[in-house]
């Protein structure tokens, strides 16, 4: 079985032994209007403050950043898919430390961004300071608790296959979940699954020899006690049949 932690790794990602939990801060957000002008208003981080989104998603930038921009691009097609399935994501980019809009909004039009994402303008770096982000670019995906499953310091090849199958893993689990009314955070789902993990390679390891060296030695320490048993009582049973 491949576990949904397992096809986090292939991705290119890494997935969270400890608890992190994010806020559902309210921030600035900047959008692009189909002119190219900007608008600003506030929101909350995963989208909606009274029933946060099943998946949201944090690409972390800068302007200026050349290692980020393929990550931008590929946020607007994740985003373009979320929509196809029909599923309740919350895609982010999020610039932090940063203390102007404008140079975020040249950056924007400079990579022609053309979706409706929205770009959180985290200038205090609140969520940064939160998940210690290294530096830009970063991702980082949290459950609808705001608990982070994943993340990844650095480039993330959205393209590779591995990447695909996992985000299309993301979005049949959120799919499964809302048709069968279930409340299981992906957090829950890998803790489910490395308890299984853990439970199931106990029974392989005993299933591996072990299991069969127990009930041999066993059965040898059975047969000889019963023989000493006998040769012990040998002559009262000679006697008896006397």
């Amino acid at each position: 079985m491949t576990t949904l932690s397992e096809l986090t790794q292939s991705a290119g990602l890494l997935p969270v032994t400890q608890a992190v939990i994010v806020p559902n801060y309210i921030f600035p957000v900047l959008r692009l209007t189909s002119s190219g002008a900007a608008k600003i208003q506030r929101e909350p981080m995963t989208c909606s403050s009274t029933s946060p989104a099943a998946l949201t998603v944090l690409y972390f930038s800068l302007p200026g950043c050349e290692n980020c921009r393929p990550g931008l691009l590929s946020m607007q097609a994740l985003a373009q898919a979320s929509v196809e399935s029909q599923q309740p994501v919350c895609l982010r980019i999020v610039v932090s430390d940063w203390p102007t809009r404008d140079e975020i909004v040249q950056e924007l039009r400079e990579v022609g961004w053309q979706g409706h994402l929205g770009v959180i303008w985290d200038k205090n770096g609140a969520i940064s300071e939160r998940l210690a982000v290294l530096g830009q670019p970063a991702l980082y995906l949290l459950d609808r608790n705001g608990q982070v499953f994943a993340y990844q310091n650095g480039p993330v090849e959205f393209a590779a296959p591995g990447f695909k199958v996992y985000w299309a893993t993301l979005l049949n689990l959120i799919k499964n979940e809302a048709s069968r009314h279930e409340s299981r955070t992906f957090s829950e789902i890998l803790t489910a699954q490395e308890s299984v993990l853990k439970s199931s390679s106990t029974v392989m390891f005993l299933n591996n020899g072990v299991l069969s060296f127990v009930w041999l030695v066993a059965g040898i320490g059975l047969c000889y006690s019963l023989t000493r048993f006998f040769l012990r009582h040998r002559k009262n049973f000679t006697r008896s049949e006397k």
